[in-house]
């Protein structure tokens, strides 16, 4: 498998309306990527990576367990780091030699939220992929609560409740003003701009310029 190569097209969000589905590999090359995305990330490599790059509050212990809440991602692997404060974070790590083209994009949109009063994470750090055998990484606060997932596993009740609070929130989150449309621009976002890789919304569904 020629990761290189298949970097520039899983990364690339140009001709794309929803990466998920729309991401330029085939079935079984997400098969390859995606299969021991866990196993091939150790805890003690990955605290070393993480502890090079964390400004001030060192990482002291990570964790991992599929079976917590938020493990249910099927793109990244979820580990829960600890601080030397004792706060505890989330590391998101793509899978191993996996560039990941996104993680500006949703931490800057993050602090955007934060800014606009909205409820949302702060990020402690990003890793850009090195090397084949380097981790794309993002460090984020862990926010205190249980996922909406779960929430309604163990209290359906609380179904109608959350559904109007969420519409309520994308409703305040949507009236934040962006340029563009579609996915956002990596590169721009790490300088800090939230643009949109499409002109109108009609360029964007032709997914053209």
């Amino acid at each position: 498998m020629n990761l290189s190569e298949i970097n520039q097209r899983i990364s690339d969000r140009s001709d794309c309306f929803y990466w998920q589905t729309d991401r330029k590999i085939s079935a079984q090359e997400a098969s390859m990527i995606w299969k021991d995305r866990h196993s091939a990330i150790i805890n003690e490599e990955l605290l070393d990576k993480v502890n090079l790059e964390l400004k001030g509050d060192r990482v002291i212990s990570i964790d991992f367990d599929e079976k917590i809440q938020m493990s249910s991602s099927n793109v990244n692997s979820i580990r829960v780091g600890v601080l030397e404060s004792g706060k505890e974070v989330i590391i998101r790590c793509h899978p191993k030699g996996v560039k990941n083209g996104y993680f500006y994009v949703e931490s800057l949109a993050s602090q955007i939220a934060l800014e606009n009063g909205l409820p949302s994470y702060k990020t402690y750090c990003i890793h850009e992929l090195e090397n084949e055998n380097d981790i794309s990484y993002q460090v984020i606060e862990k926010l205190s609560g249980d996922t909406v997932q779960f929430c309604l596993k163990e209290h359906p009740e609380k179904e109608e409740r959350l559904v109007m609070e969420m519409g309520k929130t994308m409703a305040r989150l949507h009236k934040i003003k962006i340029n563009g449309f579609g996915p956002f621009d990596n590169e721009q976002a790490k300088n800090g701009k939230l643009v949109g890789k499409y002109e109108s919304l009609k360029c964007w569904i032709r997914r053209k310029s």
